[in-house]
């Protein structure tokens, strides 16, 4: 189905180029040379105009954040959500990579906005770390580190 949709945009975008063809047998009676003009249609090979469509919200990834799903299941949600909706997936830019982005892009907006209003409120805390050899379920002696983070407290 995609590929016959990008064929017949590819058909849209068609730009028509005359082309002189010339013939001329080897004898010596026939010098005359032939001419024909055909008319070839060369296909313009431009990528095809996909409609981006705004989908990944910020509560659509967060919700996908908190549920622990990974891009690759989170574009088969997506792709059936919108499917059920009445949208054509062919229509969307879904892939794997591109939900990877969206979710980057609001990783980063979030930690920006956290990082900012955390500046903003210019408090002052102390951090309190100590390391220890204490025993894990299984009775093995490993490596812990408590950290501590002390102040007033911020609603961030």
């Amino acid at each position: 189905m995609a590929i016959l949709k990008r064929s017949q945009q590819m058909k849209k975008c068609e730009v028509e180029e005359t082309v002189q063809l010339v013939s001329s047998d080897g004898s010596d009676e026939f010098q005359q040379e032939e001419q024909a003009l055909f008319t070839v249609k060369e296909v313009d090979m431009q990528k095809g105009n996909k409609r981006q469509m705004k989908y990944m919200t910020t509560y659509l990834v967060a919700a996908l954040d908190r549920t622990k799903v990974s891009d690759l299941k989170a574009m088969f949600v997506v792709a059936e959500t919108a499917r059920s909706l009445g949208c054509e997936v062919g229509d969307i830019t879904l892939s794997r990579s591109s939900i990877r982005r969206e979710r980057m892009k609001y990783h980063s907006n979030m930690f920006q906005q956290l990082k900012t209003k955390f500046q903003e409120q210019n408090s002052k805390l102390t951090v309190h770390w100590d390391g220890k050899l204490l025993q894990n379920l299984t009775g093995k002696k490993v490596d812990s580190r408590s950290l501590i983070v002390s102040g007033i407290f911020i609603g961030v």
